[in-house]
């Protein structure tokens, strides 16, 4: 825990926002997020509280009520304790994030925390519905161009690599993932985004993306997170498991291959992000330009784990099936170095 002495420009704000709201001052705070953190959390003395300060005030208006209609139907989620229009001030939610407990644990009891974790997932998606929340929210991913935009991203990735992708029917791509969006989904239902709390469950914080969507997204996003050990035969039976409950009809070629299809595109998207991050910190003032067409020379284990998902969840996919190799090679690439 950090003194209020030490407070940077954005925990100052948070802590007057806290006084003014909540009539608490801090005694301390602590950064829970990072650099580009959003949230700060302060200690009141006798507990501890989230502030959030979002980049849109209709996102953050949004957020505010998503959080109150799913706490009052029980789901696991943080209380909302005071919300002006711009600050956002919620539970701190005792326990261990899922993404250090799954690193921290052995085999059995993390493919036990990925099924409790899919559990509550399934269990918000029924609070979501009995608050009818589906018909409040934003739809996401829902025009032409963003499945365009997901498609193209092997393409952009394998040019600054140097290892180029392979051309795949970007049509019959479209076709497996258009779908009526029906669902109040999380949507980055990632496990640094949830909590394991002391008595066992699982809590998901961090709402700002919600929407309405599809149920599967929630699996995609968990299972295709970097921080899951890639052990393939658990990976299979979550899938297996849950899929069918996850499940709302509606989909051209099966529930299956849309979970395979945007599972792959989505490993594309993360491990992008992992492949610009890397390059960053090797050429931190022109890295577009100076390690374009070769990408940075090491990768790191998480990026690793996406590809190896990657060329799986490719061979899986009836639209997808030319990426594997693709997804290999990158793998190879960074696994020799």
């Amino acid at each position: 825990m950090e003194t209020p002495e030490s407070m940077d420009p954005r925990s100052r704000e948070a802590a007057t926002a806290c006084r003014d709201l909540l009539g608490s001052q801090a005694i301390g705070w602590e950064d829970p997020g990072g650099q580009h953190r959003k949230s700060t959390r302060l200690f009141l003395g006798d507990r501890s509280v989230i502030a959030t300060l979002r980049d849109s005030a209709e996102r953050a208006d949004l957020e505010a009520g998503v959080l109150r209609s799913l706490h009052a139907q029980g789901a696991a989620v943080p209380e909302v304790l005071a919300f002006d229009g711009r600050w956002l001030i919620q539970e701190d939610i005792a326990g261990e994030r899922l993404s250090r407990a799954l690193r921290r644990v052995g085999k059995e009891e993390a493919f036990a925390l990925q099924d409790r974790a899919l559990a509550s997932l399934d269990a918000i998606h029924d609070a979501g519905r009995r608050a009818s929340l589906a018909a409040r929210c934003f739809r996401i991913g829902s025009r032409p161009e963003w499945i365009t935009g997901l498609a193209a991203t092997p393409g952009k990735l394998g040019a600054f690599l140097g290892i180029a992708a392979p051309a795949f029917d970007q049509d019959a791509a479209a076709r497996v993932l258009r779908r009526r969006p029906v669902s109040f989904v999380k949507w980055d239902a990632r496990p640094p985004n949830a909590v394991v709390t002391p008595q066992g469950g699982i809590a998901w914080f961090d709402w700002e993306h919600c929407g309405t969507r599809n149920r599967l997204d929630d699996i995609v996003w968990f299972l295709g997170d970097e921080s899951i050990i890639d052990r393939p035969g658990d990976e299979l039976r979550l899938l297996k498991r849950w899929v069918p409950r996850f499940n709302e009809g509606g989909y051209a070629t099966g529930p299956a291959d849309y979970a395979m299809t945007l599972g792959a595109l989505h490993c594309a998207v993360r491990l992008s992000i992992h492949v610009t991050s890397a390059a960053r910190a090797q050429s931190p003032d022109d890295w577009r330009t100076s390690l374009a067409g070769r990408g940075p020379d090491t990768l790191s284990g998480g990026g690793l784990r996406l590809a190896r998902r990657g060329v799986r969840w490719s061979r899986e996919s009836s639209a997808l099936a030319p990426l594997a190799d693709w997804f290999r090679a990158v793998r190879e690439r960074f696994s020799a170095d």
